[in-house]
């Protein structure tokens, strides 16, 4: 039933003439920082769409896709990430804008990530 009711949707809009999510633009992009350092992520416009739009931020390390919350991110693996926003609108169109962002080490030779997660004996 609910997938008749998005058909029955998009047809409405596409005889309406209204558009899909069609731009989406980044701003103050950062593309290069250390592990470990807290970064601000771009702010984001969005025109078009049908009804109200909905984005998600995702990021992409070694092919596994992770959602970010918040306007903040700390990357704490030496890598390359694509940094994902994914806009949904009422109709469930879909658009992704994404950067990439180049995380080097951080110098000190370990990673706060790994000094957290090892296990410590008290004996």
């Amino acid at each position: 039933m609910r997938i008749k009711i998005l058909l029955f949707i998009s047809l409405c809009l596409f005889l309406c003439g209204c558009t899909s999510v069609y731009d989406m633009s980044l701003e103050d992009v950062v593309n290069e920082c250390n592990s470990g350092d807290l970064i601000t992520l771009p702010t984001y416009t969005v025109s078009g769409g049908a009804g109200k739009v909905n984005v998600k931020k995702y990021y992409l390390l070694n092919g596994v896709e992770s959602p970010i919350e918040g306007d903040t991110f700390r990357p704490e693996i030496p890598g390359e990430y694509k940094i994902i926003y994914r806009a949904t609108d009422y109709a469930h169109q879909q658009v992704d804008e994404t950067y990439n962002l180049n995380v080097i080490p951080n110098g000190t030779g370990f990673n706060l990530l790994t000094v957290y997660e090892s296990p410590i004996s008290l004996t």
